[in-house]
């Protein structure tokens, strides 16, 4: 027979925003009145209450419960109460390690007073099957969550996160953007600089030279800690502008007055792990604000920008493009050509190492010559492995293919094997690429 007194309860209270949607009197407030009752009732002494509150049942992760585990391992506590097994988690495969693996390794019994479950009792056969449908009712409510925002957005109702360069967030309406005078005036000269046939390079200079500061450091300014990370905030050139930003701002139709919504969505419920949504699911709001450039410089903008492509003027696409970063600082890399004693070779190379060799020291060249073949050798000997295993894929088809186009590799360049490439430009000389394809 135990003695109850020689227990040290840890009592576990959780509540998430997700649950408000349940119809449910389960506040934290009402969780820590129950569990204390209960001790009271079966005479066991708390050791600590522990309370995660606005925390999902899918993320284990929380600071209480990681406390509480803390507890454990140290053997502070040999007891652990909660209202019911969705107050441990949502995650079945989860909250039945921790209610019948980790808690009796440790030797601590766990009590989930709802649901009758008891890990001292042999009677906890329904116990998985509840782990099961909490489980299931939290994909549900993300499966909710997710369609209600697509509906908000739709109507025009989502509230924004941030607002882009240019605009502010209207105060009276969360959904809105209004003009933010000063920045906007930028957004103006950058268009108007791109149309007078400048490229993002020299944008960012004619910038630099006339004392305009970078987007990051402007919205630190402002009082916004999100950015006071970022480069040109911490090394005290606030007016160093990237070639990358140039080209966000002039590829932007949120500047036009559209208001593009749902750009990223979260595909795992488990993890929250978010990925990015394809444009034709995007929710589109046409003239939602006012804006800053007319549709007219928008397009015209694009239209040079097409013509100023480098690889246009080289007379070949760029297959990698938006695919090859640079291994040292992560931007990316641009096609160009280098001259040889012999003959001219296409090269991809990072910008960015020419203009701050401070932040990114290396070159990084890529020859086309070497990453081409090594691409579509890599796509081939995906296709024939999948043929021989008579996978159900349309990579398949592309076993034989003699040319890369950048359709193909759209499809398949995610699931290649790509890595260091060694090439013998000369004899007996070695050269070791390092490239990552993302």
């Amino acid at each position: 027979m135990y003695n109850p007194t020689n227990y040290h309860a840890a009592l576990y209270c959780r509540l998430s925003k997700d649950d408000d949607q349940s119809g449910e009197s389960i506040s934290i407030s009402t969780q820590r009145a129950i569990l204390e009752d209960y001790c009271r009732e079966q005479g066991y002494p708390i050791h600590k209450v522990y309370i995660d509150d606005g925390y999902s049942g899918t993320n284990f992760n929380r600071p209480r419960f990681q406390e509480l585990l803390d507890d454990a391992e140290r053997g502070a506590i040999n007891l652990v109460i909660t209202k019911d097994l969705s107050r441990l988690g949502r995650d079945y495969i989860m909250t039945g390690y921790y209610s019948e693996i980790y808690f009796p390794s440790k030797g601590i019994r766990y009590i989930a007073v709802a649901d009758n479950f008891d890990s001292l009792k042999n009677d906890n056969d329904i116990a998985p099957f509840k782990n099961i449908l909490n489980d299931m009712y939290a994909r549900d409510i993300s499966r909710k969550i997710k369609n209600a925002k697509r509906q908000r957005a739709k109507n025009g109702l989502q509230r924004l996160s941030q607002p882009p360069y240019g605009y502010q967030m209207n105060p009276n309406t969360p959904s809105r953007l209004i003009i933010d005078p000063e920045p906007a005036e930028v957004v103006r000269l950058i268009f108007s600089l791109t149309l007078e046939g400048m490229g993002q390079i020299a944008i960012t200079k004619e910038l630099a030279e006339r004392k305009i500061v970078a987007p990051s450091v402007y919205k630190h300014r402002q009082g916004d800690t999100r950015f006071s990370g970022y480069g040109p905030v911490t090394d005290g050139d606030p007016y160093r502008w990237s070639s990358a930003t140039i080209g966000s701002i002039l590829r932007n139709p949120v500047y036009t007055g559209d208001l593009i919504l749902l750009k990223t969505e979260v595909v795992n419920h488990k993890t929250g792990k978010s990925a990015v949504v394809p444009e034709d699911r995007r929710v589109v709001i046409p003239d939602a604000h006012e804006p800053i450039i007319s549709r007219e410089v928008f397009e015209q903008a694009a239209k040079i920008r097409a013509e100023h492509h480098c690889p246009a003027r080289m007379g070949r696409e760029n297959l990698f493009r938006g695919l090859l970063f640079c291994d040292c600082c992560g931007h990316p890399l641009t096609l160009s050509r280098k001259k040889l004693k012999d003959r001219e070779v296409d090269i991809y190379l990072c910008t960015h190492h020419n203009r701050r060799p401070d932040e990114c020291p290396k070159t990084h060249i890529i020859y086309h010559e070497v990453l081409y073949p090594y691409v579509l050798e890599q796509i081939r000997a995906l296709a024939r492995s999948m043929r021989r295993r008579k996978v159900n894929s349309p990579i398949c088809r592309y076993a034989d293919i003699g040319e890369l186009t950048s359709e193909i590799l759209k499809e398949v360049v995610v699931q290649i094997d790509v890595g260091h490439v060694t090439y013998k430009a000369k004899p007996q000389k070695v050269i070791r690429i390092h490239w990552r394809l993302t």
